[in-house]
């Protein structure tokens, strides 16, 4: 049980990652002009 909501709970931070990466990399560009 603790298992397969650790699995999903890392599947959320894997989506979360994949979602703000485009983000924090246009701010750092941003940053960087």
């Amino acid at each position: 049980m603790l298992i397969v909501r650790y699995q999903s709970l890392q599947g959320y931070v894997l989506l979360y990652h994949l979602c703000m990466a485009p983000v924090s990399l246009l701010v750092y560009i941003a940053s960087m002009t």
